[in-house]
């Protein structure tokens, strides 16, 4: 496992699987389709598409050590494969504010590596999530209104596969601009 932290204090932290440039640049002929049907979205900059798995707001540095390890934990549970695509909207398809590419994983090993993030998450102060875990990439976020997604926004991501090689703990940096996320950890896929 790869590990960076700098400084003390705290930093605000999540988990989620990294993009292939590959991945990134289909998601983004996606999203350039749906900018101008959707014009009061902002959307999320390439570099910073990934699966979400856990998020884990601001945690102690102290805290960094015991996240990586459950995340080397995750990362053996987690699937050799997802299957990536589709288009919808939290909290639904009529009323998004977020926006988002499906992550499927049939196996259901997503959901046990989600549950090992949150065992460890809660060690660290970090509270369980009230809502089902459902594995996306968030493209973007209505900027004050919720919108509708539209039906066919489906078919502008058609479904892939796409190979898992690791898991990632990133710090997520939050400025006037967009937000720069930045991986201070990696954990392989399957490694024992």
């Amino acid at each position: 496992m790869n590990i960076s932290t700098e400084g003390g204090g705290t930093q605000r932290l999540f988990t989620g699987i990294p993009l292939s440039d590959g991945e990134r640049s289909r998601i983004s002929l996606a999203v350039d389709s749906l900018n101008g049907v959707l014009p009061a979205v902002r959307w999320v900059r390439p570099e910073n598409l990934h699966v979400t798995l856990k998020f884990l707001g601001e945690c102690e540095e102290a805290s960094v050590p015991l996240i990586l390890d459950t995340l080397e934990q995750a990362a053996r549970a987690m699937p050799p494969k997802l299957t990536v695509g589709g288009v919808g909207g939290f909290p639904s398809q009529r009323s998004a504010r977020i926006i988002w590419v499906g992550a499927d994983d049939p196996t259901d090993a997503i959901q046990e590596a989600f549950g090992l993030l949150e065992k460890g998450a809660s060690r660290c102060g970090v509270a369980r999530e009230r809502r089902p875990f459902r594995p996306h990439i968030t493209i973007g976020r209505s900027r004050k209104a919720p919108v509708e997604v539209p039906e066919e926004a489906s078919g502008l991501c058609p479904e892939a596969s796409m190979p898992l090689k690791e898991i990632a703990l990133y710090a997520s940096e939050l400025s006037s601009g967009p937000p720069v996320y930045k991986i201070i950890g990696r954990a392989p896929v399957g490694a024992p």
